[in-house]
């Protein structure tokens, strides 16, 4: 009977121990904690379109990172002098990636702001992902709103909090060998070219960076993070090597951060979902996970 008792007892614990993770947590935030360490860390997922300055629009986030003993990002200390020449290579005029009507379209926005400038950012080799940071750029200094500020990506945000406050700062690729065919920012030129157009077009229907940032699904945090489904990449191709390889060289090299500090992490979103979820690893690792809600 007593054997009963604490069956009895005892699952319920287990079942709350076992239960996955919820898929649409509505949430960017996840909380890390394991039972032999004191305090918890913190993961963000981010988004490379949205500057630095989206976290001082989250106030108990800005609070986390400037608490934080330790900040771990994904890349590397910086690009040697080939790893630059290698993405800047583009191999077809904008002409020639961008769709006769896509072409327009950004041209459009490009000469609405200086006459003939994307003819002269194409004449001068400009690498087709770089009209992104272009068009941050610009959207910025435009005046766009809550999220406006010189101040790069949100990775650039955590590591100069961190190096401010004088704590460590881990990248998560050091040492990793990246493939040249997947430097090119996790894409191919005439999938930038399909981003850039999309960018465009949703930026003209909002009419301002920040309300189209705020409006879309990550501003919204409405995110799938379908941990039951595999990432879609083949084995083999460059986005299995940029997201699922990635993951698996991090794993260790963030276990060991959490272990032995008080981290905020700050990875792309990607990085967060799917089966090879890095959450999903470290909760197979003894952690604790629990999504953060902010709004």
């Amino acid at each position: 009977m007593k054997r009963i008792l604490f069956s009895l007892l005892l699952f319920p614990v287990l079942a709350v121990a076992q239960r996955s993770l919820p898929d649409r947590p509505q949430t960017i935030l996840w909380k890390v904690s394991h039972r032999s360490l004191p305090g918890s860390s913190y993961v963000l997922g981010t988004n490379h379109a949205y500057p630095g300055t989206f976290i001082d629009t989250m106030q108990y986030v800005s609070k986390l990172v400037h608490e934080a003993e330790c900040m771990v990002v994904e890349g590397k200390e910086g690009l040697s002098k080939a790893g630059l020449a290698a993405l800047g290579v583009r191999k077809k005029s904008f002409k020639e990636l961008f769709p006769p009507a896509d072409y327009q379209v950004v041209d459009a926005y490009f000469s609405a702001r200086q006459e003939g400038l994307f003819s002269m950012m194409d004449s001068a080799g400009l690498p087709v992902f770089m009209l992104m940071e272009a068009v941050m750029a610009m959207e910025q200094a435009e005046g766009g709103g809550t999220y406006q500020g010189p101040d790069g990506s949100v990775d650039t945000y955590v590591v100069k909090a961190g190096e401010g406050m004088g704590v460590p700062v881990v990248r998560l690729d050091s040492g990793f060998a990246m493939r040249d065919s997947a430097r090119a920012h996790d894409g191919s030129e005439e999938e930038w070219a399909g981003i850039i157009t999309g960018l465009v077009k949703d930026l003209t229907t909002a009419k301002t960076y920040s309300k189209m940032l705020a409006d879309g699904e990550y501003g919204r945090m409405d995110i799938d993070y379908m941990f039951k489904k595999p990432a879609p990449a083949a084995p083999g191709s460059d986005d299995y090597h940029l997201l699922i390889e990635r993951n698996r060289y991090w794993v260790p090299r963030l276990l060991k951060a959490l272990k032995e500090k008080r981290c905020f992490v700050a990875v792309g979103l990607a990085h967060l979902q799917y089966e090879s979820s890095l959450l999903l690893s470290l909760r197979q690792n003894g952690f604790r996970i629990e999504p953060v809600r902010l709004k």
